[in-house]
């Protein structure tokens, strides 16, 4: 039903190569330094600038804040500004000897105004709460949290209406991004909820409704917004395929190089083709400038870890140490990702390319899940992933993973691939 109003609608059938681009991740995954500069926080007339440098330069940054007015120092920086009755651009450059690096944020004192046309063929499906909503389990032995709360207006960035669309837009490309192969026994409506204790948003695929849980955070500015397409990412390939979800299955120790790894492409790829059709999907300019600040830092933060993989000798990992506290499986998810993404959105098929990796990947079966779980196994957790990045970019991809230090087993591989040949 939801695939049938997008395509009468032409919002996913057109391909992108008949359209003029106008967005793209590519350019972004090359090496550009090691300065990374967060979203500012505004106390008043104070801003505070964060931030991180991965060389640990001895000379002091250069924060230029704007207006008219620069300091030296190391993060985090602040300034108060003399007129909030405008926006500035702050510019943080990093010295390095004979070479600099410069990273700009916004500071936007002056809310923007958030605009949309709620298009009649994106069915509503995400709710913002305003109070506790109870949850129920699809998951025996899944519990979910009991201090999930709402969200009052005056903490959201983005009106309430505003945001809900948004997040209905990536719901609608999701589930076509899966096929409409996603299990429903939690409904499809989803719902965001706060939970100030965390410090971040996670996924509550196993509820019923399904659910969210971010910190207040992360809708107090709308850089969030790509971090919510990434939750809302575990929730649905997670409940996918409908026949032998994910969840349950591919979580818990050996969760990254399937669950997280999807996470991120459907994150990416929902930014991708929002940001491409920000006028078919009725998305006001504020929205789709707010969205493209989000889902570029969010894709040169991929782009980074997977260099640090790379110069870290690929340490290739599938699976967490139990009771360690270190994530060695992270730069293998994120390296995933990106391969992935880069090769998609160079080819400008993000959609193609997503729905066929989705095709193979549910396949899964209850032999796969037995072969998966073995915790020396990495061969099979690698070789899934990689026939399924074939079957979605359409070439051969095990090369490039060997080259990465991925453990491929040629005979699953044909099997893999025979599956989609049928």
């Amino acid at each position: 039903m939801i695939l049938a109003a997008l395509m009468i609608l032409g919002i996913l059938a057109t391909p992108l190569d008949a359209m003029q681009r106008r967005f793209t991740f590519a350019e972004l995954g090359k090496d550009t330094g090691t300065l990374s500069v967060g979203e500012p926080t505004i106390a008043g007339a104070r801003v505070t600038v964060n931030g991180v440098d991965a060389a640990r330069p001895g000379t002091p940054f250069t924060f230029d804040w704007g207006d008219g007015s620069a300091s030296r120092g190391f993060f985090p920086g602040q300034h108060v500004y003399a007129d909030t009755s405008r926006n500035y651009t702050v510019t943080v450059t990093a010295h390095y000897g004979d070479r600099t690096d410069a990273r700009s944020v916004q500071v936007s004192f002056v809310k923007p105004t958030f605009t949309y046309r709620r298009d009649p063929g994106i069915p509503k499906r995400v709710r913002v709460a305003v109070r506790p909503v109870p949850l129920a389990t699809t998951m025996p032995g899944y519990r979910p949290p009991t201090d999930l709360l709402g969200f009052d207006d005056s903490g959201l960035a983005v009106p309430r209406d505003a945001l809900e669309y948004a997040l209905d837009v990536g719901h609608a490309i999701q589930m076509d991004l899966c096929n409409g192969d996603v299990d429903t026994s939690g409904g499809l409506d989803q719902v965001v909820l706060n939970q100030p204790s965390f410090g971040g948003a996670f996924s509550l695929w196993f509820t019923r409704p399904v659910a969210m849980g971010a910190n207040p955070g992360y809708l107090s500015n709308i850089a969030g917004l790509s971090s919510l397409y990434h939750e809302m990412g575990h929730n649905i390939t997670l409940n996918s395929p409908a026949c032998y979800r994910f969840g349950g299955k591919t979580d818990g120790p050996m969760n990254t190089i399937v669950s997280e790894a999807l996470a991120q492409i459907m994150q990416h790829a929902t930014a991708w083709l929002i940001l491409n059709h920000p006028d078919r999907y009725g998305l006001g300019p504020a929205l789709a400038e707010g969205l493209e600040r989000s889902a570029t830092r969010a894709f040169e933060g991929m782009a980074r870890s997977h260099r640090d993989y790379v110069a870290q000798g690929c340490p290739f990992a599938t699976r967490q140490q139990p009771g360690s506290k270190q994530d060695r499986t992270f730069g293998t998810f994120m390296t995933v990702a990106f391969v992935f993404v880069e090769g998609a959105d160079r080819a400008g098929d993000l959609r193609g390319a997503t729905k066929r990796l989705m095709r193979l990947l549910q396949t899964f079966s209850a032999e796969d899940h037995r072969r998966y779980q073995i915790p020396e196994n990495d061969a099979f957790r690698a070789t899934f992933m990689v026939a399924a990045i074939s079957h979605g970019l359409q070439r051969d991809m095990r090369p490039r993973f060997r080259e990465l230090r991925f453990p491929i087993d040629d005979a699953v591989y044909a099997e893999m691939m025979a599956r989609v040949r049928q």
